[in-house]
């Protein structure tokens, strides 16, 4: 088992919950944290009018909203749970979410990539076995009707044709 994956499962297995996701003014120089106790947390994606953030946490299985603006500001919310382990979470043009997700299925990976609205409604999932296998997979981007899939294992970028 490699570093990355030992690390990984002593991570879950202890429950780790000590990520945060950090501010930091340029002119102060001051950093602070906006969230505290996050499982995991391995990607975030600001929404395409800059009103909230999403965070994906791998240990928690979870995608939660940190609002930056409104009434909610400071404020965070679980949208959705997962099965599998999200990964990272990023924004499409259209302002909807691709997110990495791995399921575990004994010792090989489950790759997926699943988009989400706002309000972590599913509006589609592409099951990435037949053409990556078992591969592990962190990144998810959708430009010009194609989904681009990275894994930090592989020295290539796959790319996925999907439909308009």
């Amino acid at each position: 088992m490699s570093k990355f994956f030992r690390e990984i499962t002593e991570s879950i297995q202890s429950g780790d919950s000590t990520a945060r996701l950090m501010k930091y003014n340029p002119t102060t120089g001051e950093v602070s944290a906006m969230l505290k106790n996050l499982a995991g947390a391995t990607g975030v994606a600001c929404s395409k009018d800059g009103k909230f953030v999403l965070v994906a946490e791998y240990i928690g299985k979870r995608i939660q909203k940190y609002w930056l603006q409104r009434k909610k500001a400071g404020k965070a919310e679980t949208i959705i749970k997962f099965t599998g382990y999200p990964v990272k979470v990023k924004r499409n043009n259209e302002g909807n979410f691709w997110v990495a997700l791995n399921s575990q299925k004994e010792d090989s990976s489950l790759p997926q990539g699943i988009k989400i609205d706002c309000n972590g409604e599913v509006l589609d999932s592409v099951d990435l076995r037949r053409e990556y296998n078992d591969q592990y997979i962190t990144t998810v981007q959708e430009h010009k009707y194609k989904l681009y899939i990275a894994s930090p294992f592989e020295n290539y970028v796959g790319v996925y044709n999907i439909e308009s």
